[in-house]
This record gives C-alpha cells, structure tokens and sequence, in this order.
C-alpha cells in the first residue's frame, strides 16, 4: 500500500472506523512509513487535544439525556388476551 492510496482511511483507521481486513492493511503500511506513522500520531493528539478541551465533543463522553419524558404506550385495559 502507498502513501497515496491510503485517502481518508488513515484517519478513519486512527478513528476505529475500517473494517478488520483494511485496517490491517493500514496498520501494516503505518508500521513501516514514517511519514504516515507521524500523521498518525499527530491524528492522535490532536483527538487527545478535541477530548479535553470539551468531552462533548466525544459521543463516548457526553452525559446521556433523554429528549424528552417516556410515557408508557400501553394504557389500561391494552393488553386483552382474547385467548
């Protein structure tokens, strides 16, 4: 794999985001470039930067929130066995 084939995978392998087979493939190429390799690593902190200086920004990190209060669908009377 070179350099120039990689596209947008080089950040969606920092990401978690390839498949097994294309993340491997990048993870071989980034063990032997170093030019990739310090792309990488600048991905990475850049990400560790982004996470604390607001952990809202990472989804894995936001406080979960209802949009709005859940109200039971089924009234009395809903469930009738006709049996």
């Amino acid at each position: 794999m070179r350099c120039e084939s990689l596209g947008p995978r080089l950040s969606a392998w920092v990401d978690g985001e390839l498949s097994m087979l294309d993340a491997w493939l990048v993870s071989r190429h980034v063990a032997s470039c170093p030019t990739c390799a310090a792309e990488v690593e600048e991905m990475r902190a850049l990400n560790a930067q982004l996470s604390a200086a607001n952990p809202v920004l990472n989804p894995l990190l936001a406080p979960i929130k209802p949009r709005r209060s859940v109200t039971p669908l089924v009234g009395a009377g809903a469930l009738v066995d006709t049996g």
